[in-house]
């Protein structure tokens, strides 16, 4: 077989030969093999659009690819599988060629995720937040979004979902309903209360159209879809030169309260996360110390 190939039909016949090894040899199950083989496809249009062959094939495009799974929001987990997925078929690939395995072709994905920036250079943040006109209703609203993602590290999609029941002023909390309908409280820094109560009382008056129970609400006065958010922030991170997706704010706000001093359960809480060792647990701690915590160790706390 040539190793310097990179056409659809190579590449499909070392898939076919993969796919073969994994039913035959390995007797994967069928709906594992398919997910596999799923993964792989996918990751060879990748290196197709960037005319990657074996012969040429570094660390970076591994890497790249990883990062665009991220920038397309897909969870550590599911990128984990396709990880292990894509790095089992490159090793079986070469053993047949019979060409030295690359040694980057070992590291775990931990590692990779450890060299991906994913939070947001404070520069940048500073810039994103500035940006929105409090004057203008849209961008009013838009200002209020990108510090509740920084203020509160939610999720883009906890954020648009957010209703007034949700939203305890007097103790300045948020309820937020989380994966699996698991609920958290959140505390919000006063900046953050002091934008959204502006946009509320000023700008979602005049955007409304009709009576609704989400905070958020649209251009055209419905609720703001996540759709919409997902634009709302890449259009103000275009205005810093930056790629930014939602999920950077929730990893830069992690990031800033571990550097501030906070525990590392506390933040686990505030996020939502379950436990790295143990599947669908929550860290417990009380409402008062997770305040505690917030306050003394968000810059804006």
């Amino acid at each position: 077989m040539n190793y310097y190939h990179d056409d659809a039909s190579y590449w499909n016949m070392l898939v076919s030969e993969y796919e073969d090894f994994l039913t035959n040899d390995k007797r994967v199950s069928q709906n594992t093999t398919i997910s596999y083989i799923s993964d792989i496809n996918a990751l060879i249009q990748y290196f197709q659009s960037h005319k990657v062959c074996l012969q040429n094939l570094e660390a970076i495009f591994l890497d790249n690819y990883i990062k665009k799974l991220l920038d397309e929001n897909y969870s550590k987990k599911s990128i984990a599988r396709k990880y292990y997925a894509i790095r089992s078929f490159l090793t079986y690939t070469f053993n047949t060629l019979n060409k030295k395995i690359p040694p980057w072709l070992s590291i775990d994905i931990d590692s990779n995720f450890k060299h991906l920036p994913r939070d947001i250079n404070y520069t940048s943040l500073l810039k994103m937040l500035s940006t929105p006109d409090p004057d203008n209703a849209i961008q009013l609203r838009d200002k209020a979004l990108l510090e509740l993602l920084y203020g509160a590290g939610v999720r883009i999609s906890e954020a648009v979902d957010l209703k007034f029941s949700d939203y305890i002023h007097d103790s300045g909390t948020l309820n937020v309903i989380g994966k699996k309908e698991k609920q958290r409280l959140v505390p919000l820094p006063h900046t953050t209360l002091s934008w959204l109560d502006k946009y509320i009382t000023e700008s979602r008056p005049r955007l409304i159209k009709r009576p609704s129970n989400y905070i958020f609400v649209s251009d055209r006065g419905g609720k703001l879809s996540r759709q919409r958010a997902y634009q709302i922030i890449a259009y103000y991170g275009k205005i810093t030169g930056d790629k930014i997706h939602p999920h950077m704010f929730r990893h830069t706000y992690a990031v800033h309260l571990l550097k501030n001093g906070a525990d590392l359960r506390c933040i686990q809480e505030l996020l939502g996360h379950e436990s790295i060792n143990s599947t669908q647990v929550y860290t417990s701690l009380d409402t008062e110390n997770i305040k505690r915590n917030y306050k003394l160790s968000h810059p804006r706390g």
